[in-house]
């Protein structure tokens, strides 16, 4: 097992108050940690659009709603449940997190109509 790519978390921004007691929003905190690449099977592929076109709408055909999935392993003390990360210049939710013991493994996907940002 190699860990030789990269991947970018982005932390949800935290909103604070500053002394006249408006809110603002923070700045999201990047850190970019080491990651195994894994192939996104064909069930795995078929599971994770299916279930994501339940959530949303019964009718809709099982391709509809996301684009560029990956699998991405990680360590499980590296990763503290951020829902963003940035892979090969690109940014990607995490769709959903599994594993248990030392590694974690990320499923990433973008949404599509969702323009990324930067």
């Amino acid at each position: 097992m190699r860990f030789n790519d990269a991947v970018t978390l982005l932390s949800t921004p935290q909103r604070y108050q500053d002394e006249t007691g408006a809110w603002h929003e923070g700045e999201p905190v990047q850190r970019t940690i080491f990651c195994n690449p894994m192939t996104i099977g064909v069930v795995a592929m078929a599971n994770l659009r299916s279930s994501e076109v339940r959530m949303m709408n019964a009718t809709q055909p099982v391709d509809v709603g996301l684009r560029n999935e990956h699998m991405l392993q990680v360590r499980a003390l590296d990763y503290a449940e951020e829902q963003q990360c940035i892979y090969h210049g690109e940014q990607y939710e995490v769709l959903y997190a599994s594993g248990s013991g030392d590694f974690r493994v990320l499923t990433i996907g973008q949404r599509l109509g969702s323009e990324p940002e930067g």
